[in-house]
């Protein structure tokens, strides 16, 4: 199950630069915002203590994906800072996300946290929706250890393996002496 919200307003922010990140101020389609997102976190904990922002990162059946996103991106385009343009790609429905002008150089972040979203919108845009879902479905544990639905703990994901096997064996270590103390 996924942990109450944190902060509505950080999550807010961070997809509204990707946006602002992308090619033209705009992006076709959701599963890059999810899949930026996810990396600009990934991206920002590699370098630096702390995190982007504690907005929950779920388990969707391509990937990543971001909580309650129609929630966020409605208050964004309510708020006049996004844009959601239907569009069509063939026969299909789809939407265009696009950043509103005037809200573009408004987004406080520090130099860090700029720098990892904008290497993240940078990873994501010249890659189709399904070469991102293998990506994150070859290298993320954390996406495939959870279920549908789950909230991931997306920084085992910087793990080497080494370090991981090493982690899970301490655990297991530790899973035992507790058994053994508690009974």
């Amino acid at each position: 199950m996924v942990a109450a919200p944190v902060s509505k307003e950080e999550a807010k922010r961070v997809i509204l630069e990707i946006v602002r990140q992308s090619p033209g101020d705009a992006v076709k389609g959701k599963a890059r915002i999810f899949k930026a997102f996810y990396f600009a976190h990934l991206y920002y904990a590699a370098e630096h203590f702390g995190y982007l922002t504690e907005w929950p990162i779920v388990k969707m059946e391509h990937g990543p994906g971001i909580h309650d996103f129609a929630s966020l991106v409605s208050e964004l385009v309510q708020e006049e800072s996004l844009q959601a343009i239907p569009i069509k790609v063939g026969p299909y429905k789809s939407t265009k996300y696009r950043a509103v002008e005037q809200t573009q150089r408004q987004h406080g972040f520090s130099p860090d946290e700029l720098a990892a979203i904008k290497a993240a919108a940078e990873f994501v845009a010249d890659k189709t929706s399904a070469q991102l879902s293998e990506i994150t479905h070859e290298y993320s544990r954390s996406w495939n250890s959870a279920q549908l639905g789950d909230e991931l703990r997306i920084y085992i994901d910087l793990l080497t393996d080494d370090d991981y096997s090493s982690m899970q064996k301490s655990s297991a270590k530790l899973d035992g002496e507790i058994a053994e103390i508690w009974g």
